[in-house]
């Protein structure tokens, strides 16, 4: 005898409540930390479609389970586990890295395994019962717990990119706060450049407590600050540094010792000099020698060619020099990877 409608039709409302939560989180879909480190452009388009396959691969369960041998096994109660744990299952795959395409393959797959283990969900008493509730409720908790994690991990960059989407300057600077942790630093660099902002919104990025920090305050640039869950505007230095020309900066991303080349005159002879490097994703920090030439420890050379390998093609940085001797003028010279 094969399960009813009437139970099955059951399964696939509740598989299409269920299937809201998390979906509601990510609508509208904003790009999380972890997506933005690991360039998931398809994301949007997997949670647009993930209350769909959902309740295709409810309705695809609902119909295996009306072969006769197959539901009539599982039962009317087994059956409809089957269905909402079906659907809770393809939520799942939303939150992975994959083509939109593959999400309903894996609502499919996700279709035809839980029909086959219907028939172990059949309800033989109140163990059953419980285990039951447990396989229908599990995988939805835990595409909600995902989804709202991912919700979390977005809302910084969401306030940075609302934030400075408002000023239209050609170059924005921004501090961040002490508790602002290194990935998401990365993140906001990468969250404002295409293909996650189009079209791009330039910046450069420094620790507000930091060499770096204080020079980015004399770049004469639109800047702000992100702390906790606020990005608010500061006010620059009233004098700011003027580019200076003789700079010579270049990058050379295959040289582990100075990924970054600079070289500057008048920093000849004394030595001793301070010699930034801002970025969209971070800054470095570096001393000039006698020969005038920017050298960097093996901590901040390790560091600039993350930042390097990470920006986003097109990037502008800028290099502040700082001469060993305050009767010189302190510049800077824009920089292109």
């Amino acid at each position: 005898m094969r399960c009813s409608w009437a139970s099955l039709s059951i399964g696939v409302a509740l598989s299409a409540l269920l299937a809201l939560l998390p979906v509601g989180l990510r609508t509208p879909f904003a790009p999380a930390v972890s997506e933005v480190w690991l360039g998931d452009t398809d994301a949007a388009a997997r949670w647009a479609a993930a209350w769909q396959a959902a309740v295709a691969s409810a309705v695809a369960c609902a119909l295996l389970l009306r072969v006769r041998k197959l539901g009539g096994a599982a039962g009317s109660f087994g059956a409809c586990i089957a269905v909402i744990a079906a659907a809770g299952l393809s939520t799942i795959a939303a939150s992975l890295p994959i083509a939109p395409s593959w999400l309903f393959a894996c609502a499919m797959g996700t279709a035809i395994v839980c029909a086959c283990v219907a028939p172990l969900l059949r309800e033989r008493g109140i163990l059953s019962l419980a285990f039951g509730g447990l396989v229908a409720a599990l995988p939805h908790l835990l595409a909600l717990r995902m989804a709202h994690a991912l919700a979390q991990g977005s809302v910084p960059l969401q306030i940075v990119h609302r934030t400075l989407a408002k000023e239209r300057a050609p170059l924005c600077g921004l501090l961040l706060g002490d508790e602002v942790e290194e990935s998401l630093a990365l993140a906001i660099g990468l969250r404002m450049a295409p293909p996650w902002c189009e079209p791009g919104i330039p910046l450069l990025v420094a620790r507000a407590d930091s060499a770096a920090g204080s020079a980015l305050r004399r770049l004469g640039l639109s800047l702000h600050e992100l702390a906790g869950s606020e990005c608010r505007p500061v006010a620059a230095a009233a004098e700011p540094w003027k580019r200076i020309d003789d700079i010579e900066a270049s990058v050379a991303r295959d040289d582990a010792a100075r990924p970054v080349h600079v070289r500057w005159t008048r920093a000849q002879g004394a030595g001793g000099g301070a010699c930034l490097v801002l970025t969209p994703l971070g800054s470095a920090e570096g001393v000039f020698d006698e020969t005038g030439v920017a050298r960097f420890d093996d901590t901040e050379a390790a560091r600039l060619r993350r930042l390097l390998l990470a920006m986003p093609s097109g990037s502008e940085m800028r290099v502040v020099a700082i001469p060993p001797s305050v009767a010189d003028p302190t510049g800077w010279t824009p920089l292109l990877p």
